[in-house]
């Protein structure tokens, strides 16, 4: 019995292994993301419409989900795109898009420790000082926390480092 339930296990950690994704890299001119499971089949992310580019791909530390902020270009015909979404897509390829409401930029987001959620800080494309702050658990996108930034001044900056748990790594990634 023990022989048998030694077996069991092993398959079911290889097959979850085979659907976990190993990596996620960026083509030159970040026109395209490839995204490798743990099996080593290799896949284009999809784009969304609209999307010209993409950016800050990431893979989840348990490997079952890939994020990246989805870049657009700005209807004034401004050159540079800039990211106005955040997508995760999950084992079985479905994506989950987020972003907020307003027709703003994504500027930094992460995965929460648990996984189960993301994070994204969004504000103003230009001489933005102050910015939103949302977690958004993956499965259904249910918005759990928000939170405002502002770094306008030294005082509130100050007061800025006592971020909930879930908005610190927003700010560590922020413009990097």
């Amino acid at each position: 019995m023990n022989r048998y339930a030694v077996a069991v296990a092993l398959l079911l950690s290889s097959m979850s292994a085979a659907a976990q994704f190993s990596q996620a890299h960026l083509s030159d001119g970040k026109k395209s993301l490839f995204i490798t499971e743990a099996s080593g089949d290799t896949f284009n992310a999809p784009l969304l419409e609209d999307q010209v580019a993409f950016s800050r791909p990431s893979i989840a530390k348990n490997g079952k989900f890939v994020g990246w902020l989805a870049e657009y270009n700005l209807e004034s015909g401004f050159a540079c795109p800039f990211p106005g979404r955040l997508v995760v897509i999950d084992q079985s390829r479905k994506l989950r898009v987020f972003g907020p409401d307003a027709p703003v930029a994504v500027f930094s987001w992460c995965f929460s420790k648990d996984v189960t959620a993301v994070a994204f800080m969004f504000g103003s494309l230009h001489f933005a000082h102050y910015y939103g702050m949302e977690l958004r658990r993956i499965k259904d996108g249910k918005r759990l926390a928000t939170h405002n930034y502002d770094e306008s001044n030294e005082e509130i900056r100050q007061a800025n480092e006592h971020l909930p748990d879930w908005a610190k790594c927003l700010v560590d990634t922020s413009f990097q």
